[in-house]
């Protein structure tokens, strides 16, 4: 009985332990860097997308891959560098999504190592 009591509860443990996220879509960012209206969907147009590590960057730039999910096979739509500060933890960047979908989006960092994904679905509301 204690063996089935302790495996539980380990379960229960790492199903409920995720990590944070480190890409986040949101509608903005406030003052303090803190994303504002964050969500996975969201209607065409321009979304703020927060990475967030628990180091620092070390690199002036991060990478982004857009990938439209697929059932066959994901197609990438849109690569692209941004600039950030070597030394902080977080950066933001503006992303454009005018056609609805589902999409993958791909943050790399030093060494094209990946950051973090985190998938967004778009809906047109018109």
């Amino acid at each position: 009985m204690k063996n089935t009591l302790a495996v539980c509860l380990g379960m229960f443990l790492l199903v409920s332990c995720k990590p944070a996220q480190t890409v986040t879509f949101c509608e903005g960012v406030t003052p303090e860097g803190k994303g504002s209206e964050c969500g996975a969907r969201f209607t065409t147009g321009e979304v703020t997308m927060l990475v967030s590590l628990k180091q620092r960057f070390e690199v002036n730039t991060l990478a982004v891959k857009i990938h439209e999910r697929a059932e066959t096979k994901d197609r990438l739509v849109d690569s692209f560098t941004f600039s950030v500060d070597p030394e902080k933890q977080s950066a933001t960047t503006n992303l454009s999504f005018f056609n609805e979908g589902r999409y993958r989006v791909t943050v790399t960092g030093k060494e094209s190592a990946v950051l973090g994904e985190s998938e967004i679905e778009v809906v047109d509301t018109y």
